[in-house]
């Protein structure tokens, strides 16, 4: 069983995705901001598929923080892909916490991290 971490699991094209690994078999980590929507998403899989695994964390890419805390608790775990797929749209304005427009912090900064730390 492989595993993979999934930004932006909770709809769209992450949840799409996470669902397809899932029915094969693997192990998905749905990586997301909002652990309601979250937690909505892993019950739908887990109820399409029984074949692999699906686990939930809480990964707020707009906060330096939150992706520092996501990376410590996977604590050393091997995964076998990352998709980037989490994502605002331009409808969204200000700064995030760390001062940073909060489309480019999300869209880019947050991916960018959270890779660099993921890499061995």
């Amino acid at each position: 069983m492989k595993t993979y971490i999934i930004t932006g699991a909770n709809s769209g094209l992450g949840l799409e995705t996470a669902e397809k690994i899932v029915k094969s078999g693997n192990h998905v980590i749905l990586a997301c901001r909002n652990l309601e929507k979250g937690q909505e998403a892993l019950e739908k899989i887990r109820q399409d598929s029984s074949n692999g695994e699906v686990t939930l964390k809480q990964l707020d890419l707009a906060s330096f923080k939150s992706i520092h805390a996501f990376v410590e608790d996977l604590d050393s775990l091997t995964f076998h892909g990352l998709d980037n797929n989490a994502g605002l749209s331009a409808q969204h304005s200000g700064l995030s916490a760390d001062g940073y427009d909060i489309v480019f912090q999300s869209n880019y900064l947050g991916h960018f991290l959270l890779t660099l730390l993921l890499l061995p």
